[in-house]
């Protein structure tokens, strides 16, 4: 009989196969990056046609808005800067291009919130019925991303500073915005914040599981361009190469979101979600004063602009730029064919 710390046990300490408590317990553990991987892919894959769908119908009423809006705001513009009165054409322009991104955003927020609904739906739901379902949604998705925007432009001159990494961790903070509006009654505002407390708890546990994921699909989008480079003989970047490497990025890229949304998802599932959220009012504070800077910078360059002489300036540059090519043309030789005879370099032909 052997005692527990025999030379027979210590050579065997590592069994072949590990217990079946032990893969029992990996397994059921729902942070598990393979489980989340697998509950990922099967969710995408039952709603995959759908989703690919609502977002063709999204890009289509995106680029439908844009154009009426172009039409409608650009031919009076047309107009205005035809009659010369370029101030107000100016502010015109800017109001219109205003009136443009909140309805870009508003449909966005649409499209997004109804394939959000189509992955969180347990049962099959068409694309027109999701996009109906979630419409008493939209004001909230809109102003949610109204939030959002503002917050992290407001971040960007604090970005300047800090290698923008403030605005890398509020990206993974806001991931769960979406979810929480579609399975909550939350208003816009608590969908931001409370998106924000979830992510928290875990932060870096879903940050590191998202970068997981996202490596994954860039090793499988690699291998799969590989061996359709291997198998077809284009291995270059021309001609059928170049073409089956677009379809490659087109089809990955339809694939890729709405898998990058369903894993978001299952982890959003197994967080709890907070009856309030705290307002980070000093991160509030900073994107305000960056607004500020912002503002105050455009502002300093409009009216610097205003005050330049760009006719006298055009002329001045055109004559430095004369003035130059005049003294190249003294160094180098104005004309290296000047003492040639240009008449006796052509051929001569008899006139018959």
């Amino acid at each position: 009989m052997h005692s527990p710390h025999s030379e027979d046990n210590l050579s065997a300490h590592v069994p072949p196969n590990p217990p079946a408590h032990h893969v029992s317990a990996v397994a059921s553990d729902p942070w598990a990056v393979e489980v989340l991987l697998k509950k990922a892919f099967a969710r995408t894959k039952s709603r995959l046609l759908s989703i690919i769908l609502s977002s063709l119908l999204s890009m289509l009423i995106t680029g439908g808005v844009v154009l009426v809006t172009s039409l409608v705001l650009g031919i009076p513009l047309f107009g205005l800067y035809g009659s010369s009165q370029y101030a107000l054409a100016v502010s015109m322009t800017g109001l219109g291009l205003v009136a443009l991104f909140a309805a870009v955003i508003y449909v966005s927020a649409w499209g997004q919130l109804a394939t959000v609904y189509l992955i969180t739906s347990e049962s099959s739901v068409g694309v027109m019925a999701a996009w109906q379902h979630v419409r008493p949604l939209v004001s909230r998705g809109f102003i949610a991303m109204s939030i959002v925007s503002l917050f992290l432009l407001g971040l960007v001159p604090l970005g300047f500073v800090t290698l923008f990494i403030p605005l890398m961790i509020w990206n993974v903070l806001f991931a769960f915005i979406p979810f929480i509006l579609v399975t909550t009654g939350k208003s816009a505002s608590e969908a931001v914040w409370s998106s924000k407390d979830m992510v928290l708890t875990r932060f870096w546990g879903i940050f590191g599981r998202t970068v997981l994921m996202i490596l994954l699909l860039q090793v499988v989008a690699f291998c799969i361009g590989l061996v359709l480079a291997i198998f077809t003989g284009q291995t270059d970047s021309a001609g059928g190469g170049r073409l089956l490497a677009n379809l490659l990025n087109v089809a990955i890229s339809y694939l890729a979101g709405p898998f990058t949304l369903a894993f978001a998802y299952e982890m959003y599932k197994l967080i709890a979600v907070p009856h309030t959220a705290k307002v980070p009012r000093i991160w509030i504070i900073a994107s305000g004063v960056g607004i500020v800077v912002m503002v105050i910078g455009i502002i300093s360059m409009i009216s610097f602009a205003s005050t330049v002489d760009w006719k006298g300036m055009s002329k001045r540059m055109g004559g430095m730029m004369n003035e130059q090519g005049a003294k190249r043309g003294d160094r180098y030789g104005r004309n290296p064919y000047k003492d040639v005879d240009v008449d006796t370099m052509m051929p001569q032909y008899d006139s018959q």
